[in-house]
């Protein structure tokens, strides 16, 4: 991003694709915050793993667990996000084969 204006912003969780080179890799955050600053790019990430790495079984597991569990109130915004990532994840491992 040469001379890109200087930013801080939330990432959400989504797909992170890391390039050097020819070579990319592709990653699920969970989260986290972005850097532009004098040409660098810095990102702290919140849980992260690489697309290819993805056990679509496990997810599928966690999130019927998810859903068969009884969840109260304060913790509904914290089970819709896991529930959010869990699916982020299956879909990316989906995309890539």
């Amino acid at each position: 991003l040469p001379n890109h204006v200087n930013i801080v912003s939330l990432l959400e969780p989504g797909t992170l694709t890391i390039k050097h080179g020819e070579e990319e890799v592709n990653f699920i955050i969970d989260g986290g915050f972005v850097e532009v600053s004098k040409n660098h790019v810095n990102a702290l990430i919140e849980g992260i793993i690489d697309v290819s790495s993805v056990d679509v079984d496990a997810e599928t597991k966690a999130i019927h667990s998810i859903l068969t569990s009884v969840v109260p109130k304060e913790k509904k915004g914290e089970t819709d996000r896991a529930l959010a990532i869990h699916r982020l994840r299956i879909s990316s491992a989906q995309q890539k084969n």
